[in-house]
């Protein structure tokens, strides 16, 4: 089999899209795939396996969303949001085989708050998600962290910014994003274990697995055709640049890459 791009507004396995009524099809392959894509329709929470679609949403929420969808071991895990009762309060929500837990709730104690929940990985039975919380006391510290089973680590405190946190678990190692501020300046670039690399020229967004190695990869700064988008072998330091300028989603599976883009 060819060592090709997909160029889809879906990605098999894993993937975040937002979604309309018509839904692109997986071309056919010498060993088919299920293809799953999460995201939202009319408004509720969804995900289509091979164009059949599942609503996740059971009429309660309000705009709720499927961020992000993850199939192990025969189950489906699917990452979520839905508008609060308080304007702009937002709840961030997970279903495992349709099963929704509040991630809010169950992710807050007496002393931090969940803030935000942007990503999440399953290893196995292992379910990760990271995030940010607040200090409800009189301090307001904030911690970027991440729950394994619902068990918290904190990586910092104070945090600057980690909006868009991705996390990868991948041979007992743990592999974030995020900005480290250095000297009174935002730094971009990743994690490994909680070691920060600086990388100012990409923008470090997602990993993905690439040949027995994680990869992370993203888009350039201010990316345009002459920017192209890249991914990053960790182990070997190998960086290959993609032709298209937003790169939203990337999975590797075998030799094949489903790639999803975004438009400007």
């Amino acid at each position: 089999m060819k060592n090709i791009f997909h160029y889809l507004s879906i990605i098999a396995l894993m993937l975040t899209v937002s979604c309309s009524t018509n839904s692109a099809t997986n071309p056919p392959t010498e060993n088919p795939v299920d293809v799953y894509v999460a995201g939202q329709k009319n408004g509720k929470a969804c995900y289509w396996k091979n164009n059949r679609e599942v609503i996740l949403d059971n009429g309660t929420m309000s705009n709720s969303n499927a961020t992000k969808i993850i199939v192990s071991n025969g189950d489906v895990y699917v990452l979520g949001t839905y508008a609060g009762d308080i304007t702009p309060t937002i709840e961030y929500v997970y279903w495992k085989n349709g099963v929704m837990t509040n991630l809010n709730q169950t992710l807050s104690d007496s002393v931090q708050r969940v803030q935000a929940i942007t990503d999440m990985d399953v290893s196995g039975n292992d379910v990760y998600f990271i995030g940010k919380t607040y200090g409800t006391g009189t301090v307001l510290t904030k911690d970027l962290a991440y729950w394994k089973n619902g068990i918290k680590t904190a990586f910092s405190t104070n945090i600057y910014s980690n909006d868009d946190a991705s996390i990868k678990f991948y041979n007992n190692n743990v592999y974030f994003t995020g900005i480290k501020t250095i000297s009174g300046s935002r730094r971009s670039g990743y994690y490994i274990n909680d070691l920060f690399y600086e990388d100012q020229i990409f923008m470090s967004s997602n990993f993905t697995i690439k040949d027995n190695a994680v990869c992370v990869y993203g888009p350039t700064y201010y990316p345009t055709d002459l920017y192209p988008s890249f991914f990053k072998n960790l182990e070997t330091g190998t960086v290959t640049t993609l032709p298209i300028p937003f790169l939203n989603k990337l999975v590797c599976d075998g030799n094949d890459n489903y790639v999803s883009d975004r438009v400007k």
